[in-house]
């Protein structure tokens, strides 16, 4: 495009002449970004944001289950909620999703999303987390209910340090609320 010019920026002390490759793990798969402008400098329009919502529903859950110290944005689509750490721009309706599912409110009651639980950005960040051994992993990737000697509370659940989902801690048990179409069956 002859109206947008690419601009050299730097991450972690290396400098790019406009285009980098990053991703989690080094020579792995990543994403390709570009700094450009539009146009001649200082003739950039003025970029427009989503507009963050509030749902107390959706905030007493996101209290209750993860630790966070920052400022977050929540933003609603098709009746489902996301998360974000940063303020998102208004792409006009080409968003597939608004940064982290978190789930959806469901007759008043918030059902956290599969995804919540899994999203690396959320890492360390929730209050209760199980780590399964050989046997309660299989147990857990079948269905199956397993012993939960934490507290009462949505639980992210961990095997061999990555999560692989979420439960809910009541009375000692894990209620398994992993996708019953990723189930295995036994």
């Amino acid at each position: 495009h002859q109206d947008m010019t690419l601009i050299p920026f730097s991450i972690a002390n290396k400098t790019y002449p406009g285009m980098a490759k990053f991703g989690l793990l080094e020579d792995m798969e990543g994403q390709f970004m570009a700094y450009l402008v539009k146009g001649e400098a200082g003739d950039v329009a003025k970029l427009k944001y989503l507009k963050a919502i509030k749902n107390k529903v959706v905030e007493a859950f996101i209290k209750e289950t993860l630790n966070i110290d920052s400022d977050y944005y929540l933003y609603e689509q098709n009746d489902h909620y996301y998360m974000s750490f940063k303020p998102l721009i208004d792409m006009k309706n080409q968003i597939l999703r608004m940064g982290i599912y978190l789930g959806d409110i469901v007759k008043k009651n918030f059902i956290p999303a599969h995804h919540m639980f899994k999203a690396h950005s959320l890492k360390g960040l929730f209050k209760l987390t199980y780590e399964l051994d050989d046997k309660e992993y299989d147990q857990y990737i079948s269905g199956l209910e397993i012993a939960c000697p934490l507290g009462n509370g949505y639980v992210q659940v961990l095997y061999k340090g990555f999560a692989v989902g979420y439960g809910k801690c009541s009375n000692g048990r894990l209620k398994n609320k992993y996708p019953k179409g990723l189930r295995r069956m036994i």
